[in-house]
């Protein structure tokens, strides 16, 4: 099977068994499905659902506008990054 299609498959069944009152080891016993297959596509599917959060971009002033940071986080190779 295509991952695209298994996927969309394990999907719609995880979709059920959250309209299900069940757990996911009862769901995964009445469907044949191994529990830990079940919870790898329940992973998934969440994933799916959250997006990559990915990065953030910051852009940097030359200097800081600010006299005063309202954070400072100090590394313990002694960078230290300010937020003004």
């Amino acid at each position: 099977m295509k991952e695209a299609t298994k996927e969309s498959v394990m999907f719609k069944l995880i979709e059920k068994w959250q309209k299900s009152e069940m757990s996911q080891k009862q769901f995964s016993i009445e469907n044949n499905l191994n529990i830990h297959t079940m919870g790898y596509w329940v992973q998934r599917y969440k994933h799916s659902k959250i997006g990559n959060p990915g990065f953030a971009t910051v852009t940097l002033a030359p200097e800081p506008v600010f006299s005063n940071p309202k954070i400072e986080i100090e590394l313990d190779c002694g960078i230290v990054v300010r937020f003004y």
